[in-house]
């Protein structure tokens, strides 16, 4: 199965879940301005990141972004 569109539509946790309750497994590129994120994705678990901006760590993004919280 191949997805593709906009976060707008359907914003990013809701994406990750549909694809961890199918245990779904591929890469899934999160493009925005110049950065593009591939997270590898195997049985619905992200199981490796990569960016080629080094800038910008996925972890600090999602934080940045409350898509995730920050650990203590």
């Amino acid at each position: 199965m191949e997805l593709e569109g906009s976060l707008g539509v359907f914003p990013l946790p809701e994406v990750l879940q549909f694809l961890a309750q199918g245990r779904m497994s591929g890469t899934l590129a999160l493009t925005r301005a110049d950065t593009t994120i591939h997270l590898e994705i195997r049985d619905g678990k992200i199981i490796n990141s990569s960016t080629m901006d080094r800038a910008h760590k996925l972890g600090e993004m999602l934080v940045h972004r409350n898509v995730i919280p920050r650990r203590v």
